[in-house]
């Protein structure tokens, strides 16, 4: 009777993660450009997240997610143009460890046009 008891709280508590599991990413965006960023959206295999707007330095509040990945889909606007950063594909990525993360939007120096985003785990 002991075993069952074991094998049924075992039981219980494994379902219940999967039925309603918890949000355990936490992720946001800075503005590590000098210009003013608009319409960010950011989209990676079951997950997504916007902001509206983002001034030159400023950091977004977090927002929890039950998986993100390293990078994804970005479009942002800078100074009326549209800027996209496509990935190729996810082939060997593995969703983060739960955590905190930033996602600093970068604009390289090889291309006035172009853009770019380094993933920071925070502590």
């Amino acid at each position: 009777m002991r075993r069952l008891s074991v094998l049924l709280l075992m039981l219980a508590t494994s379902c219940s993660s999967v039925l309603s599991p918890g949000k355990s990413v936490d992720v946001r965006f800075r503005n590590g450009t000098p210009s003013m960023l608009s319409n960010v959206v950011l989209v990676w295999p079951g997950g997504q997240m916007r902001a509206a707007s983002l001034a030159p330095g400023v950091t977004s509040d977090y927002e929890g997610h039950e998986g993100a990945y390293r990078y994804g889909a970005l479009d942002v606007t800078i100074n009326g143009s549209v800027r996209h950063l496509q990935p190729i594909d996810y082939v060997g990525e593995s969703p983060l460890q739960s955590g905190r993360y930033t996602y600093v939007i970068v604009v390289p120096q090889a291309g006035p046009l172009s853009i770019d985003l380094q993933l920071v785990r925070e502590p």
